[in-house]
């Protein structure tokens, strides 16, 4: 992320849960194409006229789309490395910024005074969804296969009450959610001083967690 970004993080102590219908991809949490197909398919098959097996097709299309706009997302990358591709496509073009390694334990340690339920999971890239799977879940951590250079697990909240909510900031244990902090391998050692600087300010228990990207490539 920016610099930014994780200033706004660490100062506010919160996370930011966008709403799946706000992702760039205009195909988050919706209904695969070959499932829409498939069903219309199946209903034909079953007598029904095409188009009002389309209409009904459509109608299903629509609960997920539904769905999509009650939830609110998290996503992080599920890798054990860090990624050249990453960095440039999170940081827009900038040379200045960070990465923050955590866990799947520590993410959820980190939430904890949350009264909300999180739920996660890891992102399945592909363009059908069996009809035993086809449930909210399986929805929202599905993605196209031309995502998969991502490997996600997103963490989302459901919010029922307040449908099309653009996001929501949840509070966080920021020691217990950060384990290590990488700086931007495309920064040079001006930045690295001063973001330095900053974190003995502003949290300086995450000092001894900042860590210099393994990347070389100025």
């Amino acid at each position: 992320m920016g610099l930014g970004k994780f200033l706004d993080l660490v100062v506010s102590k919160s996370l930011y849960f966008a709403n799946a219908s706000e992702m760039t991809d205009q195909y988050e949490g919706l209904m695969p194409k070959r499932n829409v197909q498939a069903k219309i398919g199946q209903l034909v098959d079953a007598g029904l006229a095409k188009n009002e097996a389309e209409a009904q097709a459509l109608q299903l299309a629509q609960q997920y789309r539904n769905w999509r706009s009650q939830t609110i997302i998290n996503c992080w990358t599920l890798s054990p490395h860090e990624s050249y591709a990453l960095w440039k496509i999170y940081l827009g073009g900038s040379i200045s910024g960070v990465a923050i390694k955590s866990s799947i334990r520590h993410f959820i340690k980190s939430v904890e005074q949350s009264d909300e339920p999180i739920y996660y999971g890891k992102v399945n890239y592909a363009d059908f969804i069996p009809e035993a799977e086809q449930n909210r879940f399986r929805i929202i951590t599905t993605k196209t296969k031309y995502y998969d250079y991502e490997k996600e697990v997103r963490f989302f909240m459901v919010n029922e009450d307040e449908p099309y909510l653009q996001g929501k900031s949840i509070k966080i244990d920021i020691e217990s959610l950060i384990q290590e902090i990488y700086v931007s391998p495309f920064s040079g050692k001006w930045f690295e001083n001063s973001f330095l600087q900053i974190i003995k300010k502003l949290t300086p228990k995450l000092v001894d967690r900042i860590k210099i990207s393994d990347i070389r490539d100025q």
